[in-house]
């Protein structure tokens, strides 16, 4: 980021460029994506994207095939880091379309356009507070870029570039994902149904998502870990944003380009806000690249404006020592398990997946007592389907205080209403093995047991041999030759399980 801004400063101006960096770098919405190791694809995408957008600029400059080339590669490594490089294909596209010299030149000219974006944005929130349709609202908003379009012709070839890229990238992002990810194709495909289902619904939910993450680049608090729904006056400050983001399209300024870059960085996560795709609706690393353009936005203003430098200097260091001060302490929370998620469900305190996480985390730190009190405030959440996780996890700390017929009854209800036993057969081979007399025939039996509708669910033929050991070391020798017959019978000949349990199967004829 300092170099891109750095080749559009002035050599007197050099000291902004670094302000403007450690604004990104110390911004607090940039912790989940470096503290989190699920956000280092943030982080090689974000530094391939910055690197294209340098690359492209220097071809801008000297008009050299290597830079865009390069360009182009570097934009290609990104997508294999995350998808959210299809979205900066959009803005690369207008960057090197971008013509200064044919911009809006005039300041009254734009100062005009400007007034009639906000009086289009305040009646088109106004009318959706009234109608709470979406389709008169996207009435008005189409007749203002109509006349857009009507003032500068570009207008209409950067809307059809937008819709075509935009179609472009969604088909690559679900035909990857389809490919690649077989286990998600379904969670997709429940998204694209939500959006044909309900159009009006889909499109305020965009607006609206669009309009808290730019919130969330200019005031970032609260920070949270786990965001599941947004107040329904996003959707309002969406429909009134939606004015400003077109004429910006328009404007044709490197500043309102870097803008709607960090705009078109934001659009692949959109659809994550309808819930069906992520475990969390919005986040706040989504918004982790998009904010470099936001601010490289706000860098090309300053840097290229002999106005108001002398106040902006002052202004971002006080804003970055804030935001400093904010990530040191936001980066010492997400240093533990345990401080994130103790403060995640401040934050939220009706997510069970989260409550569930913080019982795991008191746990392991030996605090049962607390641990065993967000089970009990997590079972009274709602819930639209039975979730095993939970229940798993209190039997386990069951297990762990020695509360063992609690933790064998807690397992069997598990296993009957789910049908999970992996976790259940582990806790009973303990048992068994660590169980002296009647303790010990006692486990070995629920071992058995368990074993065996497990067998007749999953037709895991390999737990024979196993059982028949169990039975022989209670003393059930007819039992234990009738598994290992099964055993012999049933697991492949190429298992050398099948060859011990015949000679045991024998031996006990």
């Amino acid at each position: 980021m300092f170099l891109i801004l750095s080749r559009l400063a002035d050599v007197q101006k050099r000291f902004l460029p670094l302000m403007f960096s450690l604004l990104f770098g110390l911004h607090p919405i940039a912790t989940e994506s470096v503290c989190w190791l699920s956000g280092r694809t943030d982080l090689f995408s974000g530094f391939f994207i910055l690197l294209s957008t340098y690359l492209l600029l220097r071809y801008r400059e000297r008009n050299g095939l290597f830079f865009l080339l390069g360009s182009l590669v570097c934009i290609a490594v990104s997508y294999l880091a995350k998808e959210v490089a299809l979205g900066y294909l959009v803005g690369w596209l207008l960057l090197l379309l971008l013509n200064e010299a044919e911009s809006i030149s005039s300041d009254a000219d734009y100062s005009k356009m400007l007034r009639a974006a906000a009086a289009t944005g305040f009646v088109a929130a106004v009318l959706l507070v009234v109608s709470y349709s979406l389709w008169v609202t996207s009435a008005l908003l189409a007749l203002f870029l109509v006349w857009l379009c009507l003032i500068d012709r570009r207008m209409i070839v950067r809307c059809v570039l937008l819709v075509v890229a935009v179609a472009f990238g969604a088909t690559v992002m679900y035909l990857t994902r389809k490919m690649v990810f077989a286990s998600g194709s379904g969670q997709i495909s429940a998204t694209i149904t939500l959006i044909q289902a309900d159009s009006n619904y889909t499109i305020q939910t965009f607006l609206g998502a669009i309009a808290f993450y730019l919130k969330k680049f200019i005031f970032p608090f609260p920070l949270n870990f786990a965001i599941r729904e947004i107040s329904p006056y996003y959707n309002i400050a969406g429909v009134a944003t939606a004015p400003f983001i077109l004429l910006f399209m328009l404007r044709g300024t490197l500043a309102t380009t870097f803008f709607i870059t960090g705009i078109c960085l934001i659009l692949p996560a959109l659809p994550l806000s309808l819930g069906a795709i992520a475990w969390t609706s919005y986040a706040e690393r989504y918004v982790y690249i998009a904010s470099a353009f936001f601010i490289i936005s706000l860098g090309c203003y300053f840097v290229t404006s002999s106005r108001l430098h002398q106040v902006v200097i002052p202004v971002c260091c006080f804003i970055v020592l804030v935001f400093a001060a904010s990530t040191v302490h936001r980066s010492y929370i997400w240093s533990s398990n345990l401080s994130l998620f103790e403060d995640t469900v401040k934050k939220a305190p009706n997510f069970r997946f989260i409550r569930n996480n913080y019982l795991i985390a008191l746990r392991d730190a030996g605090r049962y007592k607390e641990a065993e009190k967000q089970y009990r405030l997590a079972q009274k959440l709602p819930s639209v389907q039975y979730v095993s996780d939970l229940d798993l996890n209190y039997a386990n700390l069951l297990a762990i205080t020695g509360r063992y017929s609690e933790a064998d009854r807690l397992y069997a209800k598990v296993f009957e209403k789910s049908g999970e036993s992996n976790l259940y057969l582990d806790f009973l081979r303990q048992m068994h093995a660590t169980a002296l007399g009647k303790e010990r025939v006692f486990w070995g039996n629920r071992l058995l047991e368990i074993s065996e509708r497990t067998i007749a669910m999953t037709k895991d033929y390999a737990k024979y041999y196993q059982m028949g050991k169990v039975a022989l070391d209670i003393g059930e020798r007819s039992a234990a030759r009738k598994y290992f017959v099964a055993g012999c019978s049933f697991i492949p000949s190429n298992d050398p399980q099948s060859h011990f349990a015949c000679r045991l199967a024998d031996s006990l004829q």
